[in-house]
């Protein structure tokens, strides 16, 4: 089925083509969809410099409140915390703090897209197919967009200096942050994804 872009086009920014979306959106599920809209468009942007804006002089111009930077400071550090505690290949860890901007932007983007979907007809019909509800298949399809083949050496040598996280954990570490995904699949305490609700980071 084809999304319904009435939800979809209020994440479209000015200046972006409507046309290419459009286009896009008759080749992909509504889910895998709005997931691409809300990181590409509404959260990549996002990154931990974004508090400061260039104004139309040419000046940096730092737009949030103290409590607001304070706030989002100690939100991005728990992020850095969780994803320096993935590891690849037995004992390579995950760099939080140099992937930091593409993970907030996968969790922002993940959160916005659900927000979205929910209001599509099929984020609300509660169909199943194949077996899966529409919230599972919505997370199912965003992992299916981290999918790699990748060598032991190239994947040792991104983690030095690629600012993306592996696909592994660009899947597992935002869902782990998000309530709804807990909900769909039924995860509890002691399965592997799971992180205590109070340990949740938003960002928003």
């Amino acid at each position: 089925p084809v999304l319904d872009l009435g939800v979809a086009q209020l994440l479209v920014l000015p200046g972006e083509s409507y046309v290419e979306y459009q286009l896009a959106a008759q080749k992909m599920r509504p889910d895998s969809f709005v997931v691409c809209l809300g990181y590409g468009e509404c959260a990549t942007g996002y990154v931990p410099t974004a508090q400061a804006v260039r104004e139309k002089d040419g000046n940096l111009h730092d737009w949030w409140t103290k409590a607001d930077a304070n706030e989002f400071k100690k939100r991005a550090d728990e992020v850095v915390e969780q994803y320096n505690g993935f590891v690849i290949l037995d004992t390579i860890h995950v760099n939080g703090r140099l992937t930091l901007g593409e993970n907030l932007a996968d969790l922002g983007g993940l959160s916005i897209a659900y927000e979205a979907f929910k209001k599509t007809v099929q984020g609300k019909s509660g169909k199943s197919i194949d077996g899966f509800t529409p919230d599972q298949r919505f997370f199912l399809n965003f992992a299916q967009v981290w999918r790699s083949i990748i060598l032991p050496e190239a994947a040792a040598q991104r983690i030095l200096t690629d600012p993306h996280s592996p696909g592994m954990f660009r899947t597992n570490g935002p869902m782990m942050n998000i309530d709804a995904f807990y909900d769909a699949f039924h995860v509890k305490e002691g399965d592997k994804m799971f992180k205590p609700k109070e340990k949740r980071t938003h960002i928003w």
